[in-house]
């Protein structure tokens, strides 16, 4: 069975409203119509359960947003007034808030059609969405004033806002978080340059920064490159080197760091604590 995930209730329409399989097409365009009414998406699919209504559509949406199915998908409803249409769309019935006007529609009921639209063109992989192309409506096909005057004024808005929800997710740059030359970094993964997609097992699971490159993919050269470049989804434990200065002590280098004195002393094998010196280079871990 074919549906979208948005469906909230199922409605068979009647077995003789609807062509069972597509005639040998394939799915090419979303078909969007309007009730002419203020209807539920389960009155809606009443209206097709009825023998000898000769109609039908893919879906409903009512007044309140709720998103209905009456025919599969891999079937053809006969909604568009033109087989060949029929075949190769996937038809939406929207009702609308007022009678007559402009055949508004209700906020609730625009976006779920636009959420809706959105499903129905990824899952059928129509690719990006097109105004005309493969978004279509009733009066493309036939004599009519369907969808109404108000959801025609809204189907560059549609179309704009499904492709926003179909836009690939940006792919998250690893950032560069404080990492300064000199740093020692235990990694677990390394590349080849600053924008390399291909992550590798290093020859060397630790080492030190030597350039930094802000925003790049891969902002850390390491040993001058006869490591590579790493991100920081690449360091799994590192170390910082820190350069003493006139007045610093043990206690409160390990405080800015978050550590104790005598973990630094012991990494640094300082064997008195109370002695370092000006120029000393100190591994924080």
């Amino acid at each position: 069975m074919s549906k979208s995930s948005l469906v909230q209730v199922t409605i068979p329409a009647y077995s003789g409203n609807y062509t069972k399989g597509r005639s040998g097409k394939k799915i090419e365009a979303i078909t969007i119509h309007h009730m002419a009414g203020i209807l539920t998406a389960e009155q809606c699919g009443k209206l097709f359960q009825a023998q000898g209504r000769n109609g039908s559509s893919h879906y409903g949406i009512g007044n309140n947003g709720k998103i209905g199915q009456y025919v599969d998908e891999s079937n053809t409803a006969w909604t568009n007034s033109n087989f060949d249409s029929n075949c190769k769309s996937v038809t939406i019935e929207t009702s609308n808030c007022e009678n007559g006007g402009q055949w508004k529609v209700s906020d609730k009921a625009l976006n779920s059609l636009i959420k809706l639209v959105a499903d129905i063109g990824k899952r059928n992989n129509l690719g990006t969405l097109v105004k005309g192309k493969n978004v279509t409506w009733h009066s493309m096909y036939t004599s009519t004033a369907c969808p109404g005057p108000y959801l025609l004024s809204k189907m560059d808005y549609i179309v704009a806002e499904a492709n926003k929800i179909n836009a690939p997710k940006p792919t998250t740059v690893p950032t560069t978080t404080g990492r300064k030359i000199g740093d020692i970094v235990n990694i677990n993964g390394v590349y080849t340059s600053s924008t390399s997609t291909n992550k590798l097992i290093p020859l060397k699971n630790k080492g030190t920064i030597t350039k930094i490159i802000k925003g790049a993919r891969n902002p850390y050269l390491l040993d001058n490159g006869n490591i590579g470049w790493v991100n920081d989804g690449c360091i799994v434990g590192s170390s910082k080197t820190y350069v003493v200065k006139k007045g610093d002590t043990l206690s409160g280098i390990a405080k800015k760091y978050n550590t104790t004195y005598q973990k630094i002393a012991s990494d640094n094998n300082i064997s008195d604590p109370n002695k370092i010196y000006i120029g000393q280079k100190l591994i924080i871990k």
